[in-house]
């Protein structure tokens, strides 16, 4: 993804002992969860970051010149319980997650920070011990595109798209319908050939009276 840094990270970037930190934003339903590996707590954009015990590691993040859709592990330990009580209750698949580098002045503050990655949240496999951890997935949005979309010709589907359509009420009694067209009826009801037996797309004009 294309990135950019402000004239002060720019030139933070380019000092003799360059200073960061990671910060991680998980948007849960509850509310957003804001994390940084900083040995404390910081402001980015109006945002406070909560330093945590231990980001643990955060897999290296990989880029290709292809659409194939990356993801990333990170490993949270010596968190809160709050984070913990999220993971156990809430549905969490599919928010969004994101992972930044801050670079920091002499103050310990930050002056920038770059997206190293968007996605959304997969998995959360917790461990309970001493201290809680918790290994999180972020899967790249591309990977929707790898999903197959399941969409059914169906009266039922029709009415999840569009309440109240009634083009595909009659698919399943058409799909089922026996038609002899051009055929003598081996019942006898349509001796002269052509047409359809009895009931048939009749009984389906009624039913839909």
């Amino acid at each position: 993804m294309p990135r950019s840094l402000g004239t002060e990270g720019l030139n933070e970037s380019l000092a003799s002992s360059l200073k960061a930190a990671l910060l991680v934003w998980l948007d849960f339903a509850s509310g957003a969860v804001r994390l940084t590996n900083a040995s404390s707590s910081m402001t980015w954009q109006g945002e406070h970051y909560v330093a945590v015990g231990s980001l643990g590691s955060i897999e290296a993040i990989a880029e290709t010149s292809d659409l194939s859709a990356s993801g990333v592990r990170m490993t949270l330990s010596g968190i809160d319980a709050s984070l913990v009580a999220i993971a156990l209750i809430e549905s969490y698949q599919g928010r969004r997650g994101q992972v930044r580098l801050a670079l920091l002045n002499d103050a310990m503050q930050v002056v920038d920070a770059l997206v190293l990655f968007d996605g959304k949240i997969d998995t959360m496999q917790i461990t309970m011990g001493d201290t809680a951890q918790i290994v999180l997935t972020l899967e790249h949005r591309l990977i929707d595109a790898q999903r197959a979309r399941t969409r059914r010709f169906t009266h039922e589907e029709q009415q999840l798209r569009d309440p109240g359509d009634r083009g595909l009420e009659y698919v399943v009694a058409v799909q089922n319908l026996d038609l002899r067209w051009g055929q003598a009826d081996p019942q006898g009801s349509n001796s002269e050939g052509g047409g359809n037996p009895s009931g048939g797309l009749s009984d389906i004009q009624e039913s839909g009276a």
